[in-house]
């Protein structure tokens, strides 16, 4: 080392060399005053509160923690404290994770939610005390995590393995940052939205010990939910306003982050066309007849398979496709379940069973069952003779249990999905999404208040609500090629549509 790299400050012999004082600087004096009396450079590695300083950043979490909960306690008590932390106690978990969420979380509510009779937080009155029992680079750190908020914030970029770029959604100009978790980026998928406590630090935004991921199903109504809840509260919904009161309700707005999925699920399910229907038919002439004429409609196809169990030797089965003259029921269907020709997809009405005494329909709706009834009285009019049905709601059986109840074993995959080759199901899933988006800028949508997509693009006032729809889109689309390793983008609607500023651009 030369004898000419003495530090700027105290003289003595110095090995960093400061970016923003251009010159050398000793390892004490550069602990004392960064940040404080030196406006420390984005591109420091000896700066915790700087991307290449991260590690450092780390190391003094991990000493000021233990401190952090030594003060609340000697401020609390520790009866008060394991108060807290049961507010924020699943009952259903006792693993690691849930404790350590709990503890840190009743850490920040009583540095910086609970006010003493003045009005006062903890972190406020500490503040004043100089951060005491805090060593320097500690209370520094505590300049900017005592600032803490609760908030949503939305991943718009992944930038790399441990950043990303992020908006406020409660912030009016909605400004990006940077938000810095290794644990996060590497899983990040964007259009995300995080709720919890979020920290701002120069050049960097840290979250609190655990971000609730939203459901894509509750993303919007769980924001209106806040909104109307601290309106009714306060009679405000100002920035600050928003924020104290989602950090002082936090319990309670987590307890619905789980609850309100389950909700919505079960008014979808309640609403929706899910019947397992099955009709027995009995035969009037030899099975021989019947076969003929599955097998003379482009409608059905046989498929080699053993007998299912309980069927008798020898049962044949069928799938029925919407095509020939079942293709009549596309025009009843949503636009977005049709298949045009030549698209290589085809539609499935149900599955037909056909032994040596019977025929038996089996369907997953009532709208396709009451078509396929009356086609296979027109196909075998008075070659088969109707015995019974069962039709099951299963919809509403869902709806009426515990969505997020206890564990069920997962349901094995019938042999024929198996086999599907991963490239294959990649290429059709690609053409079933270029097929559903070549068609998706011109459908009525009812998000859009019954607009088109090219028409709520070309709207102002509705161009807000196709971004938010598309986000969605984007956010699910994305989840799942991350998940199965798929390509899958839409960026040729997206350029249609002028929407080019969703476009990821590492691509």
């Amino acid at each position: 080392m030369s004898s000419k790299n003495k530090c700027i400050i105290c003289g003595k012999r110095a090995k960093r060399y400061c970016l923003s004082l251009d010159d050398f600087i000793c390892s004490v004096c550069c602990g004392a005053e960064r940040g404080i009396k030196i406006e420390c450079s984005s591109r420091c590695r000896f700066f915790p509160f700087a991307v290449p300083g991260y590690n450092l950043w780390l190391q003094l979490d991990g000493t000021i923690i233990p401190k952090l909960a030594e003060r609340v306690i000697s401020e609390s008590g520790s009866d008060h404290f394991k108060e807290i932390m049961e507010l924020f106690s699943d009952k259903n978990k006792t693993d690691e994770l849930d404790l350590e969420f709990c503890f840190n979380t009743a850490i920040y509510h009583l540095l910086m939610v609970e006010r003493d009779e003045e009005g006062r937080t903890l972190a406020q009155r500490w503040e004043e005390k100089d951060w005491e029992g805090l060593d320097r680079g500690e209370a520094l750190m505590m300049k900017y995590r005592g600032k803490s908020f609760v908030t949503i914030i939305e991943i718009q970029k992944i930038l790399d393995h441990q950043r990303m770029e992020c908006i406020d959604l409660f912030d009016p100009e909605q400004k990006p940052f940077i938000l810095l978790d290794r644990s996060t980026a590497p899983r990040a998928v964007r259009f995300t939205r995080l709720f919890g406590w979020l920290t701002h630090y120069p050049n960097f935004s840290r979250p609190g010990i655990l971000q609730f991921i939203l459901p894509p199903i509750i993303r919007r109504d769980f924001i209106n939910e806040i909104l109307t809840r601290c309106e009714l509260d306060t009679g405000r919904t100002d920035e600050e306003t928003l924020k104290s009161y989602m950090a002082a309700n936090l319990a309670d707005l987590i307890e619905l982050i789980w609850n309100m999925p389950r909700e919505k699920m079960r008014a979808i399910f309640k609403n929706m066309d899910t019947h397992q229907c099955v009709a027995e038919y009995t035969l009037k002439v030899p099975r021989k007849e019947i076969e003929e004429i599955l097998e003379s409609k482009p409608d059905f196809e046989w498929t080699d398979q053993e007998p299912e169990e309980g069927d008798p030797p020898g049962t044949d089965y069928y799938v029925w496709h919407r095509t020939g003259e079942s293709r009549e029921l596309e025009k009843e269907m949503p636009e977005s379940f049709r298949h045009e020709p030549g698209s290589g997809q085809v539609g499935m009405i149900g599955n037909l069973k056909i032994s040596d005494n019977s025929l038996i329909l089996e369907t997953l709706t009532k709208q396709t069952y009451e078509f396929a009834r009356k086609m296979l009285t027109k196909y075998f009019r008075n070659k088969i003779n109707f015995q019974r049905e069962r039709i099951i709601d299963l919809a509403r059986q869902i709806a009426e249990k515990d969505i997020n109840g206890p564990e069920r074993s997962e349901r094995q995959p019938s042999p024929s999905q198996k086999e599907i080759p991963p490239e294959v199901e990649a290429e059709l899933l690609k053409n079933f999404y270029r097929d559903k988006y070549i068609k998706f800028p011109d459908e009525e949508v009812p998000a859009l208040n019954g607009l088109t997509p090219r028409q709520a693009a070309a709207d102002p006032d509705s161009r807000p609500l196709l971004l938010e729809l598309i986000k969605e889109h984007l956010n699910g689309i994305e989840s799942m090629n991350r998940k199965k390793g798929f390509d899958i983008n839409i960026d040729f609607a997206l350029r249609e549509l002028g929407l080019e500023e969703l476009i990821d651009s590492r691509k």
